[in-house]
């Protein structure tokens, strides 16, 4: 029930964050969008398909690139936005999956449509605990890693938009695929599980092949979650390093006369996202809505956290996510929710 009061909530968090849009978004959704000169809109992918960019054009978020705070909040958002994106797409294969747990392009789409922020708690969580079968299924380690392999293509999508606005064709291009691979890519692994069900036989439910699962997502979820911590670390060094808050500069070059912290450059560093969270002002807009979508996706998969191991994994997740980031705290936690599934923990003391 929380979930979905935390759905709402941010829903209707995102819908005033976008109001100041409005204008925009009547341009987006007009007949005449593919006649409209580009002059007119915001920078988009055009693929001459109407439906499509008109859902292109008011997605295509470049104005959360388009301002210190804003990038801060974007590449924060990255890391829990990937971890939820590849857990659900995990998930979606383990055997007794079902619904929207094993639906993913339903969930891909309703990401795209009602935000992260929303999906995850409003649609993927409730499902999970209502549907999650008392012993957690089997997952086949090949096609954990055609998933891995497949999302890749998402993860660098997202990183690619923060990383190159100033690049319209790559940032315009990375928003594309960014908007349609969390819808098309469940349907390649789909196709690859069945090839792989036909040619190795359905998965069978033995302590062999529930760790050989398990230690496949866990090494997913583990080699993520470092890169997910480091990138943490690089967003917080990007927003702080060119405000002169660290002796950092913009090519990564050190000052070694420069004190480790600039007390009062920090403190204007932090009247910025004062003023963004209270009042923000012209492109900041587009920083509240992905600032709501990070709350949203970061507090379900806490609730998750504390569906499947308690409070106290809960707990864990959000210190962690306080000294390595909310996307790493995620990863962490789903690496070590597959060791205990798979006992490889268990199994390793026993070998020792």
């Amino acid at each position: 029930m929380f979930n979905i009061l935390l759905a709402v909530g941010i829903k209707m968090q995102l819908d005033g964050a976008v109001s100041s849009y409005a204008p925009l978004k009547a341009k987006c959704f007009s007949p005449t969008l593919l006649e409209t000169p580009s002059s007119e809109l915001p920078p988009f992918y055009r693929a001459g398909v109407p439906y499509l960019d008109h859902f292109m054009c008011m997605a295509t978020f470049h104005d959360a690139t388009q301002d210190p705070v804003n990038l801060l909040v974007t590449r924060t958002t990255v890391g829990p936005a990937v971890a939820f994106f590849m857990i659900s797409a995990i998930e979606s294969t383990r055997t007794g999956a079902s619904l929207f747990v094993h639906w993913n392009a339903i969930v891909g789409l309703a990401v795209q449509v009602l935000g992260v922020g929303v999906a995850a708690p409003g649609l993927w969580v409730p499902t999970y605990a209502v549907t999650r079968p008392r012993y957690a299924g089997v997952l086949r380690p090949s096609l954990v890693w055609v998933v891995a392999l497949l999302s890749g293509v998402t993860l660098v999508s997202m990183v690619a938009m923060p990383e190159m606005p100033g690049d319209m064709g790559l940032f315009t291009v990375s928003c594309f695929v960014f908007n349609l691979a969390p819808v098309v890519l469940p349907f390649v692994w789909a196709a690859a599980g069945l090839v792989l069900r036909l040619t190795l036989g359905p998965l069978v439910a033995t302590s062999k092949a529930v760790r050989a699962g398990s230690r496949a997502a866990a090494s997913v979820y583990e080699t993520l979650a470092v890169a997910a911590g480091l990138y943490w670390v690089y967003g917080l060094v990007m927003f702080v390093g060119p405000l002169g808050v660290l002796p950092i500069g913009a090519d990564w070059r050190v000052d070694p006369v420069a004190p480790l912290v600039d007390t009062g450059r920090l403190q204007a560093a932090v009247g910025l996202v004062r003023a963004f969270a209270t009042a923000p002002q012209g492109p900041q807009a587009a920083g509240h809505f992905l600032l709501f979508d990070l709350v949203g996706v970061w507090a379900a998969m806490v609730l998750w956290a504390a569906f499947e191991d308690g409070l106290w994994a809960a707990a864990q997740m959000v210190v962690v996510s306080g000294l390595a980031g909310p996307g790493a705290a995620v990863l962490r936690y789903a690496g070590q929710r597959e060791r205990r599934i798979g006992g490889l923990d268990e199994r390793r003391g026993k070998a020792e």
